[in-house]
């Protein structure tokens, strides 16, 4: 209901980021009560409220939070089951498009973050359609971009952990062993770093 009043507000006012933002908040509470057809049909909002915008930062992680979005939400729960599930090829199609569309902005602004989540996700689409050779290589990609810049370094176990379900899916059980644990490293970093942050980040990354 506040997420509805919150997106009527942004339409009255012309205000697309926030309406794009209130939509990206709709979709999932939908989802949650069953309201399968009203998720689709503001997904669909969603997809042409991102056109109508200006290329920029915000954008460019609304598009990544998109592309989420677009698989069914039983397959999102669990990352487990996320990465063994194939995309349906429209989601796949969908969710490439604003993917690049993402890494283009985050290109083009010199932001390592956009870069890294956009890479990483790519590679996740080539992890789950098992096209381990160049799910690696964007992974990979994905670590390097987030390494450049301390402010996207929170994102590094993320590449981590796909790395080790990457090179387990193949037996290369050594080769896993070192991402995975490489991955909890990140994470216990993080771990103390966030005990200095703030109380909404803390919630945020828990």
């Amino acid at each position: 209901n506040y997420f509805q009043k919150s997106y009527q507000l942004a339409i009255d006012q012309q205000d697309g980021q926030t309406a794009l933002h209130a939509l990206l908040s709709l979709i999932p509470a939908y989802e949650r009560a069953e309201a399968t057809d009203d998720a689709r049909r503001y997904r669909q909002f969603a997809l042409a409220s991102l056109d109508q915008l200006p290329n920029s930062k915000a954008k460019a992680f609304a598009a990544i939070r998109l592309a989420d979005l677009l698989d069914p939400f039983a397959i999102r729960q669990s990352q487990l089951i996320l990465s063994q599930t194939p995309p349906a090829p429209q989601v796949e199609r969908q969710a490439t498009a604003l993917l690049e569309q993402a890494l283009a902005i985050g290109k083009a602004t010199e932001n390592p973050r956009i870069q890294s989540f956009a890479l990483g996700k790519l590679g996740s689409l080539d992890e789950r359609t098992q096209r381990y050779d160049a799910a690696i290589k964007k992974t990979q990609q994905a670590r390097l971009a987030a390494d450049q810049d301390r402010a996207a370094q929170d994102s590094l176990y993320l590449w981590e952990w796909q790395l080790g379900r990457i090179y387990s899916a193949q037996d290369k059980r050594t080769e896993a062993s070192q991402a995975y644990g490489q991955a909890v490293e990140r994470v216990e970093q993080l771990r103390s770093d966030i005990l200095s942050a703030n109380r909404d980040l803390q919630f945020d990354f828990r």
